[in-house]
């Protein structure tokens, strides 16, 4: 995604970037920073814990909060679970972590489930 970004830059015509990154934004905007320091002048990385110093301090209660990215980690086998729920999976995260769950439509709901189900969706979601 950071090489994505390096090149789209580039294709515009722009030398340089001033880039702010939210959460997995952070991560690219990172990286990209990190890999093209020619190209990012300025970076700013709101609402995460840099991945390397997040794994150096997993224990169990973060690793509880984190068990969704611990899951994704493991080969195929997300695919091959989530796969045969995608609504089941999508709507546990609906329920738990959207602050005004009701203002998510069915509509909305059957949206998610219908890009998640396209093929190559659920894997390229699962591995960012």
């Amino acid at each position: 995604m950071a090489a994505d970004m390096a090149g789209l830059v580039e294709a515009l015509g722009f030398g340089r970037a001033l880039v702010v990154g939210h959460d997995r934004g952070a991560r690219v905007g990172h990286r990209w920073a990190l890999d093209r320091p020619d190209q990012v002048e300025r970076l700013a990385v709101l609402d995460i814990v840099p991945t390397r110093e997040m794994f150096r301090r997993l224990e169990a209660s973060l690793a509880f909060g984190y068990w969704h990215w611990l899951f994704r980690m493991q080969p195929d086998l997300p695919e091959r679970l989530v796969g045969r729920d995608i609504r089941g999976y999508l709507e546990y995260f609906f329920e738990r972590w959207t602050y005004n769950r009701h203002r998510l439509t069915t509509d909305a709901v059957d949206g998610y489930v219908r890009a998640f189900s396209r093929p190559g969706a659920l894997r390229a979601s699962l591995d960012d």
